[in-house]
């Protein structure tokens, strides 16, 4: 068994007694709650607790299972599943009376959990107290450790008898938080501001890196070695009780920790003040939401998205990914593929489609306020209208070498469509070169790629544009889509007739792709056809790790699929032709979503799959998990699918092994288990794809990303 998080502490059922009304039972206990609260953010944390196979015990077990929390096996094992009567006052605030059994499970040696969290009275009361405090202590330096003392004096006996294991608890965390009426207890002494202050401070000095010392509605203080920070309590959703409101800010802080990626060993939140103010800060508003509804009820994650609090660390991430994607542009012209340090490769050649790429990335930072970024799109239209142009015979070369010739003068429909994406972004950012660029390459693109026969684009062309290629592909009619449809959006923009021309062309892709191919492959899509778009399930079955022509179907083009879909039919409008559209995106999604994540025992999205759905390429891509998060924002948009925990789930997995904290950007590839490699790709190419996964979800379905960050600037 795995977890992140482990949550250690009891479990019980609070009997709520309002003022005149009959009491009402609800699963609690401040472990409890803290794991309920994560899981509801995504988290899936493990609960050791200690409950009865009885009607209580199934209400806790109900509860745990609605909320994305894991029991650890065998904490089912008490005679009666523990109560407390909470009495609530006329103000909300609530006094508790327990009946409660302090025992825990066995708690696993290999378990290894990145973070673990204890607390209230199962941590100070024995036996279960002893077993916690030894496993907490045993993973110091280990794991992660945060601790809420959550006092309740009526259980828990004198404060001399518990201070003792409580400091012990605090030497091993390294996260603290308690609230005021807590430190006044355990310290009799430390009842005014000062000696609170104090006293947090003293216990800063055993060990902790952050002591948050919460003060209800007064707000919250945390203490660090850098220095002192306050928060004020977020009141904008009412009162209603205080229960479950330490806990919840509890999970919060947990949750702030985990996205930030301050669990990792060695990471010190308390040197970034700044940081520990929004992680405050999140959880004083995930607390209000609690306190705004009766119960331990904290909010959900689509809850904490409405209200704002996850698009600022995504903010930061995309903004992260600009800094490093600004390295890639080469003092010769145009942008290089960058290693994993992000400086660029000069084994490699000047890619157009890299090229391409990063002109759009660069559009969006622009957009964005990103500094350089104007700079870096005029640099890569530039490189377009110039270096990579072909002046004899039109359109663009593939590759060019550092001296400026040709290593690749073929002209290709997937690096040609990328052409359209980066002009129609450069000139929805405002750069006036890119317009005749976009204008020429819509011309390329209608007299030497698209076929009218069949409503695709034809694959490749030697330089003179006198032998094309027999082989048809859908990556790059995939592409083709994407770019058309931004094509549209930016021509529309400008009050062009034509944006429904290449709007249409679009759906026409997508219909022959999706509707048909798709339909007919049990939503597999083929990738491989010949002249007369007659597939070839077989091709490179040989050498299926290809890079741009993997044997098998490739569940990142699925999941990329499920998005472009659903954007072509937002942007084509109701229409009643194009009913199938949503039901076959939401077909792409599950059919990827079963054949890849974790289909070979570890989590991740496998790269390919055969035909029957059995893994082919085991390498875990960074785009394909990019684009399982763009396809999963997609379908909660169009409210075909609820996706919050898989998107959770997936922005945990990306920070724990794709995102490179240390060196910048996002891993290119992970072997079967996880670790970096370099099987099929190597280096960092560029970020096309990991940039557009932390916007997706904030824009709309249609228009295309970079118009879309135009309009709303307008």
């Amino acid at each position: 068994m795995t977890a992140d998080i482990l949550i250690i502490g009891e479990t019980l059922i609070d009997i709520v007694r309002r003022p005149g009304a009959a009491p009402t039972g609800f699963p609690g206990g401040s472990p409890l709650n803290v794991a309920i609260g994560l899981g509801r953010l995504g988290q899936h944390p493990l609960l050791a607790c200690w409950y009865g196979r009885d009607d209580h015990g199934a209400m806790i077990e109900a509860h745990c299972a609605t909320s994305g929390v894991d029991i650890l096996p065998g904490s089912d094992q008490a005679i009666r599943t523990p109560t407390a009567d909470a009495l609530l006052d006329a103000a909300g605030h609530a006094t508790y009376t327990f009946d409660i059994d302090s025992r825990l499970p066995e708690l696993p040696a290999d378990l290894a959990p990145r973070l673990i969290h204890v607390g209230s009275i199962s941590a100070v009361t024995d036996p279960g107290g002893a077993t916690a405090l030894a496993y907490v202590e045993a993973h110091r330096g280990r794991a992660y450790i945060t601790y809420d003392p959550n006092c309740r004096p009526s259980i828990m006996g004198e404060a001399d008898a518990v201070r003792g294991r409580v400091e012990r608890y605090v030497a091993a965390a390294n996260l603290v938080k308690v609230s005021d009426e807590d430190l006044a207890w355990l310290y009799p002494g430390a009842t005014t501001a000062d000696g609170l202050a104090d006293q947090a401070r003293r216990w800063l000095a055993f060990g902790p890196d952050v002591v948050v010392v919460t003060r209800g509605a007064a707000g919250a203080t945390a203490y660090t070695a850098g220095g002192t920070v306050d928060v004020p309590a977020d009141t904008a959703h009412g009162l209603v009780d205080t229960v479950g409101a330490g806990d919840s800010f509890m999970a919060g802080l947990i949750f702030g920790l985990m996205n930030r990626r301050y669990t990792r060993p060695g990471s010190r939140i308390g040197t970034d003040l700044d940081e520990v103010r929004a992680i405050v800060a999140q959880a004083a508003a995930i607390s209000g939401i609690t306190v705004s509804r009766a119960g331990a009820n904290p909010p959900w994650a689509d809850e904490l998205r409405a209200a704002g609090w996850w698009e600022p660390w995504l903010a930061r991430h995309t903004h992260a990914l600009l800094d490093f994607a600004l390295k890639s542009q080469a003092p010769e012209g145009g942008f290089g593929w960058q290693d994993d340090d992000g400086v660029i490769d000069r084994s490699q050649g000047r890619h157009l489609w890299i090229n391409c790429r990063m002109t759009h990335v660069a559009a969006i930072g622009t957009l964005l306020g990103h500094p350089g970024c104007r700079e870096a799109v005029d640099h890569g239209v530039a490189a377009l209208s110039g270096l990579f142009q072909d002046q004899e015979y039109g359109g663009w070369y593939a590759e060019l070498g550092w001296e400026g010739q040709p290593t690749d003068p073929a002209k290709a429909a997937y690096a040609h469509a990328f052409v359209i994406l980066a002009a129609s972004s450069a000139a929805a950012a405002g750069c006036a070169a890119a317009w005749p660029l976009l204008r020429e390459a819509l011309v390329i693109s209608e007299t030497r790629f698209w076929d009218e026969t069949y409503g695709m684009v034809a694959e490749e062309w030697d330089r003179s544009f006198t032998r094309l290629d027999p082989y048809r592909g859908v990556n790059a009619n995939m592409h083709t889509v994407e770019a058309y449809l931004a094509a549209a959006d930016v021509l529309e923009r400008a009050g062009e007739a034509a944006a429904e021309l290449w709007r249409e062309r679009a759906l026409r892709i997508t219909s022959r792709v999706i509707n048909q191919e798709a339909r007919a492959n049990n939503w597999r899509i083929p990738e491989h056809f010949d002249a007369t778009w007659t597939p070839h399930l077989d091709l490179n079955r040989d050498r299926p790790a290809d890079q741009f022509r993997p044997y098998g179907a490739t569940i990142g083009h699925g999941l990329e699929w499920t998005r472009l879909t659903l954007q072509a039919h937002a942007a084509a409008g109701a229409r009643p032709e194009l009913a199938w559209m949503p039901e076959a995106a939401l077909a792409l999604f599950e059919r990827a979503l079963g054949d890849g994540w974790a289909a070979d025992g570890a989590d991740g999205f496998v790269y390919t799959v055969d035909w029957d759905g059995t893994p082919v390429v085991h390498e875990r891509m960074y785009w394909v998990l990019a684009e399982a998060i763009g396809a999963g924002a997609a379908l909660a948009k169009a409210g075909l699918r609820t996706t919050t925990a898989e998107l959770d789930r997936w922005w945990r997995y990306a920070d724990t092994y794709f995102i490179d904290h240390e060196r910048g950007g996002w891993r290119e590839e992970l072997d079967r288990q996880n670790h970096p490699s370099a099987t099929v790709w190597s280096g960092k190419p560029d970020t096309y794809h990991v940039l557009q996964a932390t916007l997706i979800p904030y824009l709309p379905l249609t228009p295309a990303i970079v118009p879309a960050l135009a309009a709303r600037q307008d």
